[in-house]
């Protein structure tokens, strides 16, 4: 199965399956299957794919870029870019564990394959796509 911009599509079959709802279509941000099965975030709501219901919505999320660490217990909730807040949640619950507010805005995050580090790319000032100020912590 694919899943892009909140459509599920079965490639072996060359057709869309479902058209998930979009309660926030002003600002999208993720469409990404979740590490524990069978479920899926678009935007800020949990789906089940099997009966292709809403499970619940999760507000955190709203209008952020949602990564999980490689063992599925952390998820990192990346905002626009422009924006200075990290938020790390539990990847079962979704409660939050840590708010992480930086000086500059965030522009990327990269997990290593261990879980034991996270680096984040940092732009300072900047308001474009490309910047020169750009530092990775």
């Amino acid at each position: 199965l694919v899943l892009y911009d909140g459509h599920l599509w079965d490639p072996r079959a060359h057709r869309m399956l479902h058209s998930f709802d979009r309660f926030s279509l002003g600002s999208p941000g993720s469409s990404l299957f979740t590490p524990h099965g069978n479920e899926v975030i678009v935007d800020a709501q949990l789906w089940d794919v099997r009966m292709l219901k809403l499970i619940r919505s999760i507000p955190a999320f709203e209008g952020a870029t949602v990564e999980y660490n490689h063992n599925g217990t952390v998820a990192y909730a990346r905002y626009k870019a422009g924006t200075d807040k990290l938020l790390i949640v539990d990847g079962c619950d979704f409660t939050p564990i840590h708010t992480d507010k930086r000086t500059r805005s965030i522009r990327g995050l990269a997990l290593d394959d261990t879980d034991e580090r996270v680096a984040v790319l940092e732009c300072g000032g900047c308001t474009n796509v490309l910047c020169s100020d750009v530092r990775c912590r």
